[in-house]
């Protein structure tokens, strides 16, 4: 009886050391993937529908002049500013990962039909992520609404040796026909 309880104890301990390498395989290998999509992802969310300026600053890549934050600025705000509207309202609807993490991705122009392209002659560590955007604002006293495609990319910040933290350098987004 004493040699059965060895015997199983002995198995057990295998098959949990097993599925501990199994998992900690996949989520190391997956980890940029992980943790854009359950953190930064998330992060972004609540910065885009909640447009607080210190938030935007403190998530946006540091760049010279501030470019790549006044870009972002530019995209959430100015698309709207013109006279009569108001109360803008940005919610992201639906988000999925795009490209292999490798690549910085934009959109083609309008003649190409937005076309998610990717720079493929500068490798660097970035996430992509195609979003859905659903937009409501008033203009003259009646609410609209209008549905977007953004793409997101991010770039992973290693200042400091955080491998962790991935910053926003690019918001592009456009006009779905309805």
């Amino acid at each position: 009886m004493n040699k059965k309880i060895i015997l199983t104890w002995r198995i057990a301990l295998v098959m949990l050391i097993s599925i501990t390498l199994i998992v900690s395989g996949y989520v190391f290998a997956n980890r940029d993937r992980i943790v854009t999509s359950t953190v930064t992802m998330e992060y972004f969310i609540k910065t885009v529908e909640n447009n607080n300026k210190e938030r935007n600053k403190s998530f946006v890549a540091r760049s010279n002049n501030d470019v790549l934050y006044n870009n972002f600025s530019t995209m959430l705000d100015n698309v709207y500013h013109y006279e009569g509207v108001s109360n803008v309202e940005i919610k992201v609807k639906n988000q999925e990962l795009f490209g292999d993490g490798k690549y910085q991705c934009y959109f083609s122009n309008a003649f190409e039909e937005y076309t998610p392209k990717c720079d493929l002659e500068n490798e660097g560590r970035y996430i992509n992520y195609l979003v859905d955007l659903e937009v409501k604002y008033e203009i003259d006293d009646e609410v609209k609404t209008r549905n977007e495609r953004g793409l997101v990319v991010f770039a992973k910040d290693m200042v400091k040796g955080n491998y962790f933290t991935w910053k926003l350098v690019r918001f592009d987004r456009y006009k779905v026909e309805a």
